[in-house]
């Protein structure tokens, strides 16, 4: 009995190869393409939201700083307001590694 493939199996064994390879190259491009267009537009957004968060990161703290802790106003809700501008900051921060992750992805 003959154990060894035929030319016919190898033929479909290949085919099949060249197909399953061609539609994962397919896949892998079509990802890197939407990464690379959500890095865009991260990297368009980025300016601004740093300017944005960046800015009311601050005015939390100094209004919590200055009305909370200086001038010793009744402003219960200081640690609040105080913890908002942490919020704020780790909102950018996150968004940074959001935008190294996508541009692993285009690797």
């Amino acid at each position: 009995m003959n154990t060894y493939p035929t030319t016919e199996r190898l033929s479909a064994d290949r085919s099949t190869r060249v197909i399953g390879a061609t539609v994962l190259a397919a896949a892998i491009v079509l990802l890197r393409g939407l990464a690379y267009g959500v890095y865009i537009l991260l990297a368009a957004a980025e300016p601004l939201l740093a300017v944005v968060l960046g800015t009311l990161a601050l005015g939390c703290f100094w209004v919590a700083v200055i009305f909370g802790f200086v001038l010793k106003e009744p402003f219960a809700q200081r640690w609040h307001v105080l913890g908002a501008s942490v919020v704020f900051i780790l909102i950018y921060v996150v968004f940074r590694f959001i935008m190294q992750g996508v541009q692993r992805v285009m690797r």
